[in-house]
């Protein structure tokens, strides 16, 4: 359809009457054919599949299949392309409301973008919803992403579409095994933290909503991001680095002006930087920050086995320091105010 009908399409009608279809034939089946789209700005090929359509169990829907074929998406700026093997199968229950319930897996996808080719195993996807056109609403009730060792992601989308666009999403993705995160980003880190070693978990849950309205686009998320047990080893001018963290970050209000919250543990290992030695460092840390400033509610910090040189042949050791404090940053004036600070030292007043 290149231009839009005088009458708008009835599309409650077309699916009534494609169900009434199936309903006359106990099964379709296409084999080995292929389906070209081209869009303006993507090219879509579906080549070698068998397409199966059933009538379901009470004849008031179809159940689908399509197997054995291989998906080729290709963006004709040169920017994206997508290669996998796909099977799909799911079911279509045309009523006042299209019905569907849907899974397909992408196998072994080869995806270039930007130039970086990247490989995965499979990702599988399957989701439960209804598409309302009269009411202009869709609902997915029940969305999972999975890809083996990297992502696992369940929530639910709901939105209304037509004068205007309203979306709102919520689920969870967990990443069991953030070095495999590290290795599918690769050359997107910074170039000195390429070779770094990165261990743990981490848990994105939360809440997304866009509204769009004419010229206005108002967006709000309420998310928390979980740590578990986060390893990082890396060099430094030589010398070994190796920190531990766990804790929450919150995130709460417009995309592009959050106000964030962290509850975050740390600890470090062994670090010698000229004179100076730590055995090891642990640090926590409650702050709340905008996008012009950050207050540090709390810091305490414990240092153990802190030795340095004080004069020649003379070294300074000290079994443990507790450091206490408050402190705010001024981003916008890259400036910083420390509120309060209390150092304790064995055998020394605090200070």
């Amino acid at each position: 359809q290149k231009a839009f009908p005088e009458v708008p399409l009835d599309f409650e009608s077309i699916f009534l009457k494609v169900a009434e279809t199936l309903a006359r034939a106990s099964r379709i089946s296409i084999e080995n054919a292929r389906l070209i789209v081209s869009l303006p700005s993507l090219d879509a090929r579906l080549e070698n599949f068998d397409l199966s359509l059933i009538p379901g169990e009470k004849r008031n829907g179809v159940d689908f299949s399509i197997g054995r074929s291989e998906i080729d998406l290709e963006d004709k700026g040169g920017a994206f392309s997508l290669r996998s093997g796909l099977t799909f199968s799911g079911s279509l229950r045309p009523a006042s409301s299209l019905g569907f319930e849907a899974a397909f897996t992408l196998a072994s996808p080869r995806v270039v973008l930007t130039g970086i080719e990247e490989s995965l195993c499979s990702i599988t996807v399957e989701s439960t919803g209804r598409l309302d056109l009269k009411a202009k609403e869709v609902a997915v009730s029940r969305l999972k992403i999975a890809v083996p060792d990297l992502l696992d992601l369940q929530g639910t989308v709901g939105g209304r579409f037509g004068q205007g666009l309203f979306l709102e999403a919520e689920g969870t993705a967990r990443f069991d095994k953030l070095e495999n995160v590290a290795t599918l980003l690769g050359t997107r880190l910074p170039a000195g933290f390429r070779r770094a070693r990165l261990k743990g978990r981490a848990v994105l849950s939360g809440k997304y909503g866009i509204q769009h309205s004419g010229q206005e686009m108002i967006d709000n998320l309420d998310g928390t991001l979980a740590l578990e047990a986060i390893e990082f080893d890396h060099v430094i001018n030589g010398l070994p680095f190796h920190g531990r963290a766990s804790g929450k970050v919150h995130a709460t209000g417009p995309s592009r002006t959050p106000r964030l919250s962290a509850d975050v543990r740390s600890s470090i290992g062994k670090v010698a930087l000229g004179n100076l030695s730590v055995g090891r460092s642990d640090l926590h840390i409650i702050a709340a920050a905008t996008k012009g400033d950050v207050k540090i509610s709390k810091f305490a910090g414990t240092i153990k086995d802190l030795s340095f040189d004080v004069a020649e042949g003379k070294r300074l050791f000290f079994d443990k320091v507790m450091l206490t404090g408050r402190a705010g940053l001024d981003l916008g004036r890259k400036t910083m105010v420390l509120n309060s600070l209390e150092a304790r030292f064995p055998g020394i007043a605090p200070i």
